[in-house]
């Protein structure tokens, strides 16, 4: 059955926000409307002038982000924080849900949609402004992959990616996103998840599972970020290993330095036992006991 999303709007509060609660969720093919619970600025009077609560993003952070100069004319961010950015459209400020720090490596707050390797940090401004790009071509100026509005717990679902910093989420959509990256893995049988996540990571190229019908919701260069990044992880791993395994020719070097050292220190008591005994093999053995001594003294 196809059926559209129906949903209202709040009254404008006081803090110049409505919100929006949806009615009736779309089905099948049907129109879809804001995630339930989403938020956009408002002015009903009251609350002042919604312009005064944000500021416009300075030239130099547009100028990293690669935006054109009429993106860069919609983007602010809130006053009182800069963790976010919004876009101006339709007469309201929209949260695109991509996070924003000065501090590239900064943790990627749960709730919003980073650039760093794998999601996991903030990101460079040049990876930032890909999100954007993408937030800013949807209908509600929000990045597909937000969370915001969804129910999410941290969970193991019995695979760990042998590279790379990730946490699982199960979501109320009943699906596993690998940090805030639709896996498309929606299994309720523990062994086909284990085996669809393994395959989302290590043989997808878009980190999803092959059976997905949906769409990607990242640009190919930002998935092509995320697998240099595991590439990354991956030769700084095999040069820990290389660093790690025993120098063979090196031990063999101090081991023949050792039984030198230990022929020197006690050559006439070795020359003495080898002779008190007499036989062949000891003379042969004290034969070749002199010739290492002597080339470790001309060598």
């Amino acid at each position: 059955m196809n059926r559209d999303c129906t949903g209202r709007w709040s009254t404008c509060s006081t803090s110049c926000v409505r919100t929006w609660s949806v009615i009736t969720a779309a089905a099948g093919t049907g129109s879809s409307c804001f995630p339930d619970g989403y938020q956009e600025t408002c002015s009903n009077g009251a609350c002042g002038a919604v312009s005064e609560l944000y500021e416009s993003v300075p030239k130099n952070i547009c100028t990293g982000l690669g935006l054109t100069d009429t993106q860069c004319s919609n983007l602010h961010f809130q006053k009182n924080s800069r963790d976010e950015f919004y876009v101006y459209a339709g007469g309201s400020y929209k949260a695109t849900c991509v996070a924003y720090n000065a501090a590239a490596e900064t943790p990627c707050p749960v709730t919003k949609v980073c650039a760093g390797c794998l999601r996991k940090t903030i990101g460079s401004l040049k990876k930032i402004g890909r999100l954007l790009k993408t937030a800013m071509s949807q209908a509600d100026g929000m990045h597909p992959s937000c969370q915001t509005y969804k129910s999410c717990s941290a969970v193991s679902p019995g695979y760990t990616p042998p590279y790379g910093d990730v946490q699982y989420y199960k979501c109320d959509d009943n699906c596993y996103y690998m940090n805030t990256m639709y896996t498309c893995v929606c299994s309720t049988d523990p062994q086909i998840v284990v085996a669809e996540l393994e395959w989302s990571f290590k043989d997808s190229f878009n980190f999803q599972n092959p059976s997905c019908e949906a769409q990607p919701t990242m640009a190919v260069e930002e998935i092509i970020d995320h697998q240099l990044c595991i590439t990354e992880d991956m030769i700084e791993d095999l040069e820990q290993k290389i660093q790690g395994m025993p120098d063979v020719h090196q031990q063999l070097v101090q081991a023949e330095g050792e039984i030198v050292r230990l022929l020197n220190s006690w050559h006439t008591q070795i020359e003495t036992l080898l002779k008190d005994n007499g036989s062949q093999d000891a003379m042969d053995l004290m034969s070749k006991l002199t010739q290492l001594r002597k080339e470790s003294t001309t060598g």
